[in-house]
């Protein structure tokens, strides 16, 4: 999750290039700057980060959460008062 200045020209360029760098690791958007990637093991979950601190913006607040597959199996998503099942279980996922 990520909440970056937006409010100059350069912060925008800033943004928008964080967040192409986000989808070019594979990330998906699941709400406006929050961002969801599976990660098939702790090790690879591991190396998202590190990769993800070397190009943290210099501004903004990040929040990298790694979460287990059991959290990610509680979740109810609703899209226009429809209830929508949950992707199958994958190993671990990072919600950033």
């Amino acid at each position: 999750m990520f909440d970056l200045p937006t409010k100059e020209k350069r912060d925008r360029r800033i943004y928008r290039r964080f967040r192409k760098r986000l989808l070019s690791l594979g990330f998906t958007k699941i709400q406006f700057s929050v961002y969801l990637k599976f990660a098939e093991s702790d090790a690879y979950s591991e190396s998202i980060k590190r990769k993800i601190r070397k190009v943290l913006p210099r501004f903004g607040n990040i929040r990298i959460i790694s979460l287990p597959p059991k959290t990610f199996d509680k979740m109810e998503i609703y899209n226009n008062h429809e209830k929508i099942e949950n992707e199958s279980p994958r190993p671990n996922f990072i919600v950033f």
